[in-house]
């Protein structure tokens, strides 16, 4: 089933990454803010747009530990989570509260973290330019069942 929904949380100040991606593959792309906002409200405002499943949720969000009350929150509302990409974070979460869909990193060769999330299992995207993020994240998107 291929993905229909992409939600960029705080993953695009610029909006210039929705624009490559609507642009890249016949995708339905949301931008939210998350900044000083609760998991509830980042949900609500998911609901409110009525997304189409599966959902594969981007973000690059300072603190990572939202994503997973978010995927969770998706699921108890019957919407498939495709998968994650966090998008060049601050820091990766290593808790066990991770919900059960594929997560994806694009983080840079040099990066300190990059051994904490390949010990997590994660899928590891090498990105640098806005335009190999959008490859890498329709790469997923087109792949995850």
């Amino acid at each position: 089933m291929p993905v229909t929904t992409i939600v960029l949380i705080d993953a695009d100040p610029t909006g210039e990454l929705a624009a490559e991606l609507e642009a890249s593959a016949p995708f339905f792309v949301h931008r939210i803010n998350a900044v000083d906002r609760s998991v509830p409200l980042i949900c609500n405002e998911i609901s409110a747009l009525d997304p189409v499943s599966p959902l594969l949720i981007v973000s690059n969000a300072k603190d990572a530990s939202i994503l997973p009350g978010i995927a969770l929150a998706q699921r108890a509302a019957h919407r498939r989570i495709a998968g994650t990409v966090l998008v060049e974070p601050e820091k990766v979460l290593t808790s066990e509260s991770w919900p059960e869909s594929p997560v994806f990193v694009t983080i840079s060769d040099s990066a300190p973290d990059r051994v904490a999330a390949a010990l997590r299992g994660w899928g590891l995207l090498s990105a640098k330019s806005v335009a190999e993020k959008v490859r890498a994240i329709v790469n997923v998107a087109t792949s995850v069942e």
